[in-house]
Order: structure tokens, then C-alpha cells, then sequence
């Protein structure tokens, strides 16, 4: 992903095979997150080690050749073409004829509009655009991972011409083109150390506001602090910073190395590799977390190339051959498994065969595509043809979006493809969820996903005249507890009112005894447990998607029973598909469609839910709602509840069930041990 090298002929800069190393580790890192991110949970702060990569690298070319004289804007940008645009192209081209053949016209068109991103290095912005937790899985889109080349490439057209600017102002750069070489001169080493200071002050300045920005839109926005080049900026200057040290305060540099190079090298590596495990997507990233990969890195490239890690680990021969084909490996790799996981499903052997066939076609390009078309002669002639071609391969990915995905071919026919439209629902239409009013029947204004402000009659009764003593039922948990909503509200007694306070991705905490600002999952269950304990409801229904511990779940129950809570719920795991349900049945069950199938369940929901009953207490004290049972027999688990697989699929996605399926769970399942007066402690 890196899209600056030190070791072109072009650059005046030192090569330092370390670097390349350290190109090596960020992408292991994100390769290893994308194909395993239960193993590796934070494997996607490689990205941010790249950011300070390119801030670092692209700073030390610039502030060389303005300060020789030598700078000029067209052969910059003609670089960078060159850099970037080969394997860009080839993996952009080879996306859109796999998906012609295996894709379903809803998936196609979102990958035409991802490609003409992606080819304006607007993907960032496309997504900011496009996200919210109700988006597409981020699988389902193969083009997700070139925001990051967005975020690069948006640095490298704005921060040239700040620094053109800067430099004429102080007025210590004697040309900034080369059309003013021949009057060009060598700086004084007085006036350098000048220009250093007033460097470290601009991008000090902006750096602070960059990462200043960045903390405080986490707490409002975490899409727009991910994707927004401002609150990204700060992590390349940061490189930029270093490069300036190095340029202007080199002998200050060399006697920190001497001194500390080795344990701050060991220091830095370990940064990085805690980070890949504290990290998750649970974090509120990139806020003051991105700090962690940003100062390892940070710290990498500053202890030079002699620094233990540094000529031991970074500057091995395979460390560095993966560091050289970096950037088509990270072009590669996620179109590779995103292509899988549509098409095929998720399986661990697929996987890594998709990452072992993305190192070889990295290597492939890098020989055959990237190195011809970015060395040698004719620069202009070579940079003018790429940018053509990338013009056309935009175009062409935005007439598929304009055009639905170019129905009526390959796969995008009949009436699958009119199944498949059902189900579409990519921004901004949100097709699936307007036609099944989503979002009002699982009552989405009581989720504080992302600090949502939520509504106070999500989690306050109506207690007006006429309903003082009308009995409760709270509602607590993630999205699967959303999804339990509707059915309910279908079966209840006139009498009854529900409160819910369940918020996508957050786990039931009894533990949440102050509000957070930070943290989104900590506030919807400080919410949760004051209702509670305020309103104290006749029923608390818990549902969390994965997770569930015996332990937790009796926490929960001896508090809500402190509180007042006569009767305590656990909702059993619901059954996953490995693949989305309406596209699992478009791909492998289309013909004769079985009311039950065993194809692509995941069998470890299946265990987990065996294993919570058998330690389930038999006091009666608490009730454990078996959804497996209802939902799955020996021939497999339900596809429809209804006879049209249509409107009567039990799922949406992967886990959440339809409205129809809701009801049918509420009313063949949670009816009478809600608001009846079942008993048994599993039900």
C-alpha cells in the first residue's frame, strides 16, 4: 500500500532496506487481520505503520529538492503516477471481470462505483459517504482497502503545494522549479537550520490540529474521523516531522541513536505487536489509539538502520522481499479474499489459498507491470498512457454503478436477479430495508451504535393516566436483541410496554456503573442498567450475538434480581450462516430452495449453544431460550419460516432474521415464557 520507495533512481534519498522491512511488517499485518481477524484482532494498524512510512519518505524527497533547487510539481506528480497507477490498474481491470462472472447485479454495481473510487482516489470519501453499521459487511466490498490509498494520495497532491508555498515564503529556497535551476545554490548551513525551525513549527501546527480533530470527531463520528483525510493527515506528518529531523538536525539525530537506538528498536517492535492484540474493532480507532502504531513506527524508522530490530528482523532478505512487493500485496490480497468469501463462503482453506496466490500475483506484477512502466525513459510519454487508462477503467466502473450493475447477463438474470434486487441494499437507497421498514420495526432509534443520542421513551415507560402500573419488558443487548423487537410487539398483551435500549456490536455489561464518552458500548449499558433500576421492568430480555458465558450471564441475573426484576431471559445464539442467506440461496440453493439445509450453517454456534445448556443452572431461578431448537433439526436449520422464500426468509445477513422470522420465534417460542408464566429454566 506504501506508494513511496526510497530505492528508485529518481529519489536523492539513502536506501534503507529496514524501511522495506518495515513495509513487510504493516502488510502482515493487515493481510493477517483481513484473512484471520479473530487470530489477529488488530492487524489493521498496518495501515497507520504505512501512513508514517509515506509521511517520512515523501517529506525527506521534498524537502531535498526544494532546498537544492531541483523541485518541480509536473516531474513529482509524474512520479507518483508511475508509482501508483500500474498495479492499481491491473487489480481494478481484474475485479471487474470477476465480478462480471460472479457477481449478482447489486454486488456489481457497488463494485463499479467502488472502481471509479478507487481510480479517482476517492474511495475514503465514497465510503464516509456510503458507511454506517447497517452498510454491507465490509467482505462484500473487494475494493474497501484502497480508502487508505485514498487517504496517501489526497496527502501527496495537497502536501507539495504547501510546502511550495512555505518555502517562497521564508524565502530560503532559491527555486522551486526547475526552471530556475541555473540560479539555484547550496543553503547555508545557518539559513538550513533556520528553515528546520520554521519546517518543525508549520508541521507541528498542523499535526496537532490534524490529531486534535481526530479526537474529538471519534466521540460524535467515528465513520468521518476513520475516513477523513483531516483526521488522517496527522499521521503522515508525523513521518514528515522525522524527515525533518533527520534533514535539518542530523548530528543531534546520530548521538540519540548511539545512545538509545537498540532498546527504543525493541520498544518500538513491541509497541506493534501489542497493539495487534489490544486493538480491536470495538475501539473507538483512530482517536488516541492510533497513537500506538503511530509511535512505533515512528520510532522504527528514527533508530536507523543499525538499531537492533532494525538489522536483525527489518532488514532480513524475505523481510525485505515482502516489503518490495508491499504495495501490489495489499492491492491484491482483499479483492482475493473478498471474491472468496462472496462467492465461495468463508472457509480457512480458501483463505489461504487466497493469500498465497495474492503474494505470487504481487510478484508477478511488480515484475512484469510495476518496474517496466516505473523506470526507464519516457517518463511523460509512460505517465500520460496510465493516466488514460485509468480514465477508462473510472468510466467503465461508474457506467456499471449508473446501469444497476449491468443486469440482464451472466448471473444478473430472471427471476434470481430479481430475488437478489430484493435483498440489495447499499446506500443511499437501502433498498432491503425500506421495502421491510427495517429500521422503524427493530426500533433502530434506541441503538446508541456510534454515540447515537437515542430517544428517552426507548428506556422511560409511559406512565401517564391509565398506565401507572402497566407490566415491562426491557429489551437489552446487541442487534440480535433489536431483531427480537418486532415479534414481540406483534405477540404482547395490549397491557404491555417495551422498553429497549440494545446497541448494535455491544455486549450486556453488568459492570457499567458511570457513563463513558469514549466508549459507545459502555454508555448504552450504563443506560440500560439505570432504567432498570429505576423503572425496575417485570422482564429484562438479554440477547448478545456471540459471546455468551455462564458467568457473565449469572452476574447479570443476581443484579437484575437485586434491582427488582422478577423475571431474567437468556437468549440462546441464533444460527449463523458463514454466507448471507439470500446470497447462499442464490448461489447453491436456487433450485427447489429446502425449507432446511445444513449447507454453510456455522456449526460453532451450534456447539456453543449445547454447551450453555448443559451448565445452565436447574434452580429455575433464570430462563435460557433455546433458539437452536426451534430453528434447526437433524435435516438442518430453517431457510423460510413461511412458504415464500422471499418475504419468509429467517435471515437478512448472516444472523439477523427477517421481520417474518421475528414474529415466527415470538410466537412459537418467546410468547409464553415472556409474558406468560412459563417456568422451566430452558425453554
Amino acid at each position: 500500500m506504501i506508494t513511496s520507495n526510497s530505492n528508485s533512481p529518481h529519489h536523492a534519498l539513502h536506501y534503507r532496506s529496514d524501511i522495506d522491512g518495515l513495509r513487510a511488517v504493516a502488510v502482515l499485518m493487515v493481510v493477517a487481520f483481513h484473512a484471520f481477524p479473530a487470530w489477529f484482532p488488530g492487524g489493521f494498524i498496518g495501515v497507520d505503520v504505512f501512513f508514517v512510512i509515506s509521511g517520512y519518505l515523501i517529506s525527506s524527497i521534498l524537502f531535498k529538492n526544494f532546498e537544492a533547487g531541483t523541485f518541480s510539481l509536473a516531474d513529482f506528480y509524474i512520479r507518483r503516477i508511475r508509482r501508483i497507477f500500474p498495479a492499481l490498474i491491473v487489480v481494478l481491470v481484474a475485479s471487474l471481470i470477476g465480478g462480471w462472472f460472479f457477481f449478482l447485479s447489486d454486488e456489481y454495481a457497488q463494485l463499479g462505483k467502488h472502481v471509479a473510487a478507487g481510480a479517482g482516489f476517492v474511495s475514503n470519501l465514497v465510503l464516509w459517504h456510503d458507511s454506517s453499521y447497517f452498510d454491507n459487511e465490509s467482505a462484500s466490498k473487494p475494493l474497501l482497502h484502497l480508502w487508505s490509498l485514498g487517504i496517501e494520495e489526497q496527502f501527496y497532491i495537497v502536501w507539495p503545494i504547501v510546502l511550495m508555498v512555505l518555502y517562497r515564503l521564508v524565502g530560503n529556497s532559491k527555486s522551486t522549479d526547475v526552471s530556475d535551476q541555473n540560479s539555484a545554490k547550496s543553503l547555508s548551513s545557518n539559513l538550513s537550520r533556520d528553515l528546520g525551525k520554521k519546517l518543525w513549527m508549520v508541521i507541528g501546527i498542523l499535526t496537532v490540529l490534524s490529531f486534535a480533530l481526530n479526537v474529538i470527531l471519534i466521540l460524535s463520528n467515528q465513520v468521518a474521523a476513520f475516513y477523513s483525510p483531516l483526521t488522517r493527515f496527522w499521521e503522515l506528518l508525523i513521518g514528515a516531522l522525522l524527515a525533518n529531523l533527520a534533514l535539518h538536525q542530523a548530528n543531534r539525530l546520530e548521538r540519540w541513536r548511539a545512545r538509545w537506538a537498540n532498546p527504543i528498536s525493541v520498544l518500538a517492535i513491541i509497541l506493534l505487536i501489542a497493539g495487534m492484540y489490544v486493538l480491536n474493532r470495538f475501539k473507538l480507532f483512530p482517536g488516541w489509539w492510533a497513537l500506538i502504531p503511530v509511535i512505533g513506527a515512528f520510532l522504527l524508522i528514527a533508530v536507523g538502520k543499525d538499531a537492533l530490530i532494525n538489522r536483525t528482523l527489518l532488514s532480513n532478505r524475505l523481510m525485505v522481499w515482502i516489503g518490495v512487493i508491499s504495495y501490489p500485496l495489499y492491492l491484491w490480497h482483499w479483492p482475493l479474499l473478498s471474491f472468496v468469501r462472496i462467492v465461495e463462503g468463508d472457509f480457512p482453506r480458501l483463505k489461504v489459498g487466497a493469500v498465497i496466490l495474492s503474494f505470487v500475483l504481487a510478484w508477478l506484477t511488480y515484475r512484469l507491470i510495476e518496474s517496466p512502466l516505473r523506470f526507464g525513459a519516457r517518463a511523460k510519454v509512460k505517465a500520460l498512457g496510465l493516466i488514460a487508462a485509468m480514465c477508462l477503467v473510472g468510466a467503465t466502473g461508474f457506467a456499471i454503478y449508473q446501469q444497476d450493475g449491468v443486469e440482464g447477463y451472466g448471473i444478473r438474470t430472471g427471476e434470481a436477479n430479481a430475488f437478489a434486487k430484493y435483498f440489495e441494499n447499499n446506500p443511499p437507497d437501502w433498498n432491503y430495508f425500506t421495502q421491510a421498514d427495517i429500521l422503524k420495526k427493530y426500533r433502530h432509534e434506541c441503538n446508541f451504535y456510534d454515540f447515537n443520542p437515542i430517544t428517552p421513551k426507548c428506556y422511560e415507560p409511559d406512565r401517564s393516566s391509565g398506565h401507572e402500573h402497566d407490566p415491562l419488558l426491557m429489551i437489552w443487548g446487541d442487534s440480535t436483541a433489536q431483531m427480537l423487537s418486532y415479534g414481540l410487539s406483534q405477540v404482547k398483551p395490549a397491557n404491555w410496554q417495551i422498553l429497549q435500549v440494545a446497541t448494535s456490536t455491544c455486549l450486556p455489561d453488568p459492570n457499567a456503573n458511570t457513563d463513558s464518552y469514549t466508549d459507545f458500548c459502555r454508555r448504552s449499558n450504563w443506560r440500560t442498567l439505570g432504567a432498570i433500576a429505576q423503572f425496575k421492568p417485570d422482564v429484562v430480555l438479554i440477547s448478545q450475538e456471540s459471546g455468551q458465558n455462564i458467568q457473565t450471564m449469572q452476574t447479570i441475573a443476581e443484579k437484575l434480581k437485586a434491582d427488582g426484576v422478577k423475571k431474567v431471559i437468556f437468549m440462546g445464539p441464533a444460527p449463523h450462516w458463514k454466507t448471507v442467506l439470500p446470497k447462499l440461496i442464490l448461489r447453491k440453493l436456487w433450485q427447489d430452495t429446502p425449507e432446511r439445509t445444513w449447507t454453510e450453517v456455522d456449526l460453532k454456534y451450534i456447539k456453543t449453544n449445547q454447551e450453555l445448556k448443559s451448565q445452565w443452572p436447574k434452580d429455575g431461578a433464570t430462563h435460557y431460550v433455546d433458539l437452536i431448537e426451534l430453528m434447526c433439526n437433524e435435516q438442518g436449520c430453517l431457510t423460510r419460516v413461511g412458504p415464500d422464500k422471499l418475504v419468509d426468509i429467517s435471515a437478512f445477513d448472516y444472523v439477523h432474521f427477517s421481520p417474518a422470522a421475528s414474529e415466527y420465534v415470538a410466537r412459537n417460542l418467546l410468547e409464553e415464557v415472556v409474558f406468560g408464566n412459563a417456568s422451566p429454566s430452558t425453554k
